[in-house]
């Protein structure tokens, strides 16, 4: 059965077909999405919830403890980790990555729902929850700077015009806005309000009272309606200053009386700088989301073009700057993926036109790459996918091998017609018989992508569009292979006999015709020393074995896209204005940096933030160097802890839990005594060796407090209960919202608590008083309650409801990840006791996973493709024979990787899989032709194989130079982000180049080793 004959016989049919495929692909590219991640659901969610105040005990056991009773009930959840810090609860989710997150997002309301009412009554911040997804993190920053104005009015110009236009462009999910925004600050003066008789709950009250926002009503007639409107609302500094607190005496006791009352923050509480080379101001920060599906670019484009229009409309005091433009990044990395491909297209034009040697025979075989590229693009939007990262480099790699079912095709149909057949009958016969190794070329190409879909977690999620992408390119090559190739053929190499070769043609021909030679005499060396062979063969598979224990393991190569996190931790118990003061020595450093080209900072309590952008890559260091020179000056810094990482353009969102390093070692236990303690004993170990770089626990357990015991009996009797004494201490300490000013636009807070004078040691506290409800006299707080200083936690972590911590570190520049997970599980073997139990967690947690199936995948991968091909050929042992070069090109490919330096990471894995498909085609070839020589030509094996060695050498040769070449431009690394897809390429060169060199000999041994073994079996032989 000739599959190809149709095709061949009705041109026009062919042609159309081949048309509506153009345009179909070309509308579909239009359409997709841009990004720089496909878009994947991502098994995790977060619930945030706050309570105003709260120790991190209390927010432990009063909302998280009831939250995560509820949730752990949820189906298909894998891991509860809360973190309980002051006044905030954060608790992430992760799923079973089949769970479908539109039921978990739906059964984590429904818990959320049941656990509401064991919760506190009075939470400022009510239980909400998140899906995380790296593809809609924020894609651009914008600063909103001013040398004049005020924070809280640059952010109410931010909040309430920039924010509101920028969310009207096209593709804009949101827009958030981070900085002090406007408030009413009072802050009482303990010593005049007990002066005045005056307690915290009673000038609280007469706050709450004083500023009702509440309808009236109306009036209504037969003449007429008339609403009423009651000014009851304060809104200016000076309205709250003169509000009526109690009357004695005959004389009014105003706030102002007791309090001062600021409009806005202090400007030494907040630090919000947007610093360059020759400018320091005020500014505010923008944070731009994009809608699941849209183009980054486009929506990208647009906000830059709004941008000059918006800078006209502030006032002049105001500008708008971009600090982090993620669509750049995104775009110039695909821009150079698309520069690959078109190099890698013209590199495999080449080798075709070397090979063939004339302008007809090369243009038909390189028909199939604009048809197999465009046509997948018409696929990859029927099935949702987009232009990422991922995506591009999938249809890059392809360049090398979708030409080679054409290759095969067009050098079988020429050889039939330099025998004297007609180009008609040529493309029938040729086609007929090289029909089945075409098929099974592609079947069992696509087929090696398989176990890409079998990859755990999220990274099998993410991989799963390349996998995809991949087969459906070659898929479509072997269609347009076998139907418009032979169809041109027919039609257009009827004049070659009389066409003159070109000088290119020629020099192809000698350097083949050399080839040829050399090749016979090595053939008939290997085929005289067979048990030889055999065992080389056989040894291949130890050095292989070696080779991959051998290299260095890391994840996903550093990529340089140009922008750098700096995270600041103060000590414990560093105030605000303490922290501000080293955060602006940071910042100096940054600022004498010559690699920085200006950088956004911010500070709160004992945090800080700089987000950097850094020069172009011509006018400065590498990234990575740039990282590792920074920590080390910031390091110097007493009292704070900086941690400094690059933002990464291919973010899976798998950093773990936690921000302040790239790696973490989760320990869990049953006690808390009994956690800090073997945490500890793992920090320091890990410490001990140099290796390891800020090394940091997330468990604290030195944080200063006061343990305040209140006298129940006593306050009883004074009419006093634990509720107003709390209450008293939450609004003198805490500093929280009490109420609000609402306006058209925003909606502000109005604050409430001591003078920061009085809030700076336990003093204070003696000259607190409670408002006693059976006497009405002022009780002082030291009569119903005593204290005494202690430590506590600075953070309670939860895993699984179990008490847990984290052990975050970096890595020295030459220390793999493997080497570092190998030290780290070494000392808890040898620390941790049975009753507490370690793992990694984030990077290094998938690291493991992943590398951990990688002789599963690679045994995967093989297993497919034998079945595959044992189906195609009915046969047992010619899969076996097929097969037999993998381990040489592995060889070649792990090689490859060492003399480059790059290590073993989940680019050069991939690429490993892709060498399984790949390397199968010379020995496809060579066992088609042999198989067919012995039952249709009566040969020999011997005879058969040897022919097949020599007629097949020239497509053998064109299809590995072809796929070399494809993926050249990808090994060389080209553009900002090729150095994290070089090792995929390296690979894959090194790979063919090897086992092209030894294959061709190893093959034909191992068929006729085979064959003898199956004629002693009387194995059932195809």
């Amino acid at each position: 059965m000739n599959l190809s004959e149709p095709f061949i016989r009705r041109p026009v049919m062919t042609t159309l077909i081949m048309i509506a495929i153009l345009i179909g692909g070309i509308l579909s590219y239009n359409t997709l999405p841009v990004s720089d991640l496909p878009n994947v659901d991502y098994p995790v969610i977060v619930i945030e919830a706050g309570v105003t105040g709260a120790s991190p005990k209390v927010m432990a056991s009063t909302v998280a403890s009831p939250l995560e009773q509820e949730l752990m009930t949820i189906p298909g959840l894998k891991e509860v980790r809360s973190t309980n810090s002051q006044g905030r609860t954060s608790i992430t989710l992760e799923f079973d990555i089949d769970k479908k997150m539109e039921v978990a997002a739906q059964e984590v309301e429904a818990a959320i729902s049941r656990a509401i009412h064991y919760l506190p009554a009075k939470m400022e911040q009510k239980p909400t929850y998140t899906k995380q997804n790296p593809s809609q993190e924020p894609i651009m920053y914008l600063l909103v700077t001013s040398t004049t104005l005020t924070l809280p009015q640059i952010y109410d110009f931010a909040h309430t015009v920039v924010a509101q236009r920028l969310s009207m462009v096209d593709g804009v999910a949101g827009v958030k806005t981070y900085g002090p925004k406007h408030k009413i600050d009072i802050r009482v003066n303990p010593e005049l309000l007990a002066m005045k008789g005056l307690s915290m709950g009673e000038v609280k009250r007469t706050i709450m009272e004083g500023n009702p926002n509440l309808p009236s009503g109306g009036l209504s007639s037969d003449i007429r309606k008339l609403s009423l409107f009651t000014d009851g609302q304060l809104e200016t500094k000076e309205e709250y200053q003169r509000l009526v607190l109690k009357e004695k005496d005959g004389s009014l006791i105003r706030l102002e009386d007791v309090a001062t009352v600021k409009d806005g923050p202090s400007q030494d509480s907040v630090y919000f700088r947007y610093i360059s080379e020759n400018q320091d101001k005020f500014c505010v920060i923008m944070a731009v989301e994009r809608l699941p599906g849209a183009n980054s670019v486009n929506v990208s484009k647009a906000i830059h073009n709004l941008i000059p229009e918006l800078n006209k409309e502030l006032p002049g005091a105001l500008n708008l700057t971009v600090i982090f433009d993620k669509a750049h990044w995104i775009e110039e990395s695909i821009n150079d993926v698309q520069f690959t491909l078109i190099l890698a297209l013209i590199l495999v034009i080449c080798i075709i036109y070397f090979y063939l040697g004339r302008a007809s025979d090369t243009v038909i075989p390189s028909l199939v790459l604009p048809l197999s590229i465009i046509g997948t693009f018409l696929v990859m939007n029927f099935l949702g996918y987009s232009l990422d990262n991922l995506s591009l480099l999938a249809l890059t790699l392809c360049i090398g091998f979708v030409v080679d079912d054409a290759i095969v095709v067009v050098e079988n149909i020429v050889r039939h017609i330099e025998k004297g057949e007609k180009p008609l009958q040529a493309a029938l016969n040729g086609t007929k018989q090289i029909s089945f190794t075409v098929l099974s070329m592609t079947l069992s190409l696509t087929a090696s992508f398989i176990p890409l879909l079998f990859m755990g977690g999220v990274v099998g999620k993410v991989f799963r569009e390349f996998a995809v992408t991949l087969a459906i390119a070659i898929l479509i090559s072997g269609f347009v292979s076998l139907t418009l190739t032979p169809m041109l053929a027919s039609r257009f190499l009827s004049k070659r006999t009389q066409e003159k070769r070109s000088t290119v043609g020629l020099w192809g021909d000698r350097f083949n015709h050399t080839m040829m030679t050399l090749y016979k005499k090595g053939l008939n060396v290997v085929l005289r020393h067979r048990k030889t062979t055999l065992l080389c063969g056989a040894l291949s598979l130890v050095v292989m074995v070696a080779l991959f224990k051998t290299l260095p393991m890391d994840f996903i190569p550093h990529d340089d896209i140009g922008y750098v996190w700096v995270l600041t931790e103060g000590s414990v118990g560093l105030p605000t204005k303490e922290m501000i003061r080293y955060k602006k020595s940071i910042d100096e450093i940054l600022k004498q940096d010559l690699n920085i080209e200006d950088f956004g900072t911010w500070t709160w309590e004992g945090t800080g933030m700089a987000l950097i952008r850094l020069k172009p890559p011509k006018d400065r260091n590498p990234t990575q160097q740039v990282v590792f020179g920074l920590q080390g000056q910031l390091s110097q810094i007493v009292g704070t802890r900086s941690f400094v990482f690059s933002i990464p353009l291919l973010n899976l969102g798998i950093g773990g839990g936690g921000q302040n390093n790239r790696y973490h070692y989760t320990i869990k236990s049953r006690d808390l005594d009994e956690l800090a303690h073997y945490v500890g004993l793992m920090k320091e170990k890990i410490q001990s060796d140099s290796r390891f770089q800020n090394v940091t626990s997330s468990l604290t357990l030195n944080k200063p407090q006061l343990n305040i015991e209140i006298l129940r009996d006593r306050a009883s009797m004074l009419g006093i209960s634990a509720e107003e004494i709390e209450s008293t201490l939450l609004d003198a300490f805490a500093g929280g919202t009490i109420t609000n000013i609402e306006t058209s636009q925003m909606v502000y807070d109005v604050t409430f608590g001591l003078q920061s004078e009085f809030q700076q040691n336990k003093a204070s506290m003696e000259k607190l008083f409670i408002k006693s409800r059976s006497t009405g006299k002022n009780i002082p707080l030291a009569t119903v309650a005593k204290w005494k200083e202690d430590v506590g936690t600075k953070d309670i972590e939860h895993l699984d409801q179990f008490p847990t911590a984290q052990i975050s570190f970096a890595l020295a520049e030459d220390f793999s990840i493997a080497e570092a997970i190998q030290s780290v599980e070494e000392s808890a073997r040898a620390i941790l006791p049975p009753t507490t139990t370690g793992s990694m967690a984030g990077i290094a947690k998938v690291f493991a996973e992943t590398f951990g199936n990688l002789w599963f995948l690679i045994g995967l991968a093989i297993l497919v493709s034998y079945i595959v091909l044992g189906t195609l050929y009915e046969s047992f042992l010619h899969p076996i024979t097929i097969l037999s070069t993998f381990p040489l090109a592995a060889i070649g490919g792990l090689i490859t990787l060492y003399i480059f330096g790059e290590p073993l990471s989940l680019y050069s894995l991939v690429g490993i899989i892709l060498l399984i498909g790949i390397v199968k085609k010379n020995g496809i070839m060579m066992v088609d032709h042999a198989v067919e020589a012995e039952q249709h030509h009566g040969k020999t094996p011997f005879d058969a194989i040897y022919e097949a060695c020599l007629v097949r050498f020239r497509p053998m040769m064109m299809t590995t130079f072809a796929a070399i070449f494809g993926a050249l431009p990808i090994a060389i690394g080209i553009g900002a982000s090729g150095d994290v897809r070089r090792p995929l390429g390296l690979v894959i060169v090194g790979g063919l180049l090897f086992s092209q060199m030894l294959t061709l000999f190893l093959t034909p041994v191992v068929y006729l080793t085979l064959d003898r073994l199956q004629e002693r079996l009387n194995f059932h032989h195809r």
